[in-house]
């Protein structure tokens, strides 16, 4: 579950990080992370209120120090949201192919102010293809770090190629890639 998220955020994030993350999920990479680099912080995003059940149980059992929150990237708005009942694929896109889920509406935050709020240096980010409206290098101010699995198979290989360009254009070098996940580190 979530591998190469979690091996490309255990070789390139220390414990002096101070790490937001975005799409939380059940809470494993977190866990996962916590328990490799033991990071100075972790702030969790999850829109999905039985993923955020499921990884407050995970990081209560074991005594795990999370701020997890319920919410997403967005514009600040509330925005529909489609939770899969089975915890896999939720997203703001309606599912075509699964029908066991419920359309709820979640509170968005805008990345910039959660920026400015939390103080984090890295991202940590799975968000099912949402990243492309959300998640703007150009608004990543004091961010030294990215994880992000990207999906072209969700926008195709042309926002794909837009986004990382994107990434160089803001000063982040790509460092290291595994399969759809990247990580981006700033240079200037």
């Amino acid at each position: 579950l979530e591998r190469e998220e979690f091996i490309l955020a255990k070789r390139y994030f220390n414990k002096d990080d101070r790490i937001i993350e975005f799409g939380c999920g059940l809470g494993v990479a977190a866990a996962r992370l916590i328990k490799a680099v033991q990071p100075a912080s972790i702030i969790c995003f999850e829109a999905n209120p039985l993923a955020i059940e499921y990884a407050t149980k995970l990081f209560s059992t074991n005594n795990m120090d999370v701020n997890l929150r319920q919410g997403a990237l967005g514009d600040g708005s509330k925005k529909s949201f489609y939770a899969c009942n089975d915890y896999i694929l939720s997203s703001f896109e309606e599912p075509s192919e699964h029908k066991n889920y419920k359309k709820i509406e979640v509170a968005t935050y805008e990345l910039s102010d959660l920026i400015q709020r939390h103080k984090p240096n890295a991202i940590f980010c799975d968000i099912e293809g949402a990243e492309r409206y959300f998640c703007h290098p150009d608004k990543m101010e004091n961010i030294d770090k990215v994880v992000i699995e990207l999906h072209p198979d969700v926008y195709g290989n042309a926002v794909l190629k837009q986004l990382s360009q994107a990434f160089k254009d803001a000063g982040f070098q790509l460092r290291e890639k595994l399969k759809q996940t990247y990580f981006f580190e700033r240079t200037a």
